[in-house]
């Protein structure tokens, strides 16, 4: 994959980065956003719910409607099962690198809604709470 594409899916995936003012700063907030260690959480926490959820699917199966997989169906539940785990973990983490980076750019002035990402310039001071998701405001972004 080339540098454009890659910054192409970067700003695809964190859209707040577009609002950072130079390469640099884009690239500082992703560092500091994005933490491995809390992909690899996601990923152990989606895998043990998978396999929670599959393995109470296959005794339920089994128990009611007399169904036991053969050996072919359970490769492909593994298959389906590792594709869902890293779905899963990858919209995890999104989301939480997301938050992380709207809370970093917070302090340079950037008005995002914590929450949703939503752009609060120019709300009324009387403005308690975000108007797309309803989550309450810090008063420093009200203009």
């Amino acid at each position: 994959m080339s540098r454009k594409d890659c910054s192409r899916l970067k700003k695809w995936l964190y859209p707040e980065l577009a609002i950072c003012a130079s390469g640099e700063e884009r690239l500082a907030a992703l560092r500091e956003a994005d933490r491995p260690f809390e992909f690899f959480i996601a990923l152990l926490v989606s895998f043990l719910l998978v396999v929670l959820v599959g393995l109470a699917a296959l005794r339920l199966a089994a128990l009611f409607l007399g169904w036991y997989p053969s050996d072919e169906a359970i490769d492909w539940l593994y298959r389906g099962g590792a594709i869902l785990c890293l779905a899963m973990a990858s919209a995890i983490h999104r989301v939480r690198v997301r938050k992380i980076i709207r809370d970093l750019l917070s302090p340079r002035g950037v008005m995002l809604c914590s929450s949703c990402g939503y752009d609060l310039m120019g709300l009324p001071p009387s403005a308690p709470s975000c108007p797309e998701c309803g989550s309450p405001i810090s008063k420093r972004f009200v203009a």
